[in-house]
């Protein structure tokens, strides 16, 4: 539960600075792709220290949009350590479902504070 509230604050706050920008298109899709990369690297053993490098790459690579922004940056460290929690599975079958079950949930969790319920 303490993941899924971290992670919405963080995409609330996220998706308010890219609001306004053009660059923004489906922000949720965007997080489930990231979410769902991550989680594979996790399942295919790389390392924790590996994956955090991906963070300053970035920031470089992006860096005049709003995915060079520290909050971009929190939320992906929010979801390579959240993802380096879980297990690590041998069955391809499991791992590809742990992955697309991670990115789910990212992608629900953003969509649920973009456009909540009625």
């Amino acid at each position: 539960m303490k993941k899924i509230i971290s992670i919405i604050a963080l995409i609330f706050i996220f998706s308010s600075s890219l609001a306004s920008s053009e660059e923004s298109g489906d922000i949720c899709s965007v997080f489930y792709d990231l979410a769902h990369s991550i989680m594979t690297a996790r399942q295919n053993d790389k390392t924790l220290p590996e994956t955090m490098q991906i963070l300053p790459k970035i920031k470089e690579e992006y860096k005049d949009s709003p995915f060079a922004s520290d909050e971009f940056a929190t939320l992906l460290k929010v979801f390579i350590l959240e993802a380096y929690k879980q297990t690590v599975w041998t069955d391809e079958k499991l791992k590809k479902s742990v992955a697309n079950n991670f990115a789910n949930d990212a992608a629900l969790a953003c969509y649920e504070e973009l456009e909540p319920t009625k």
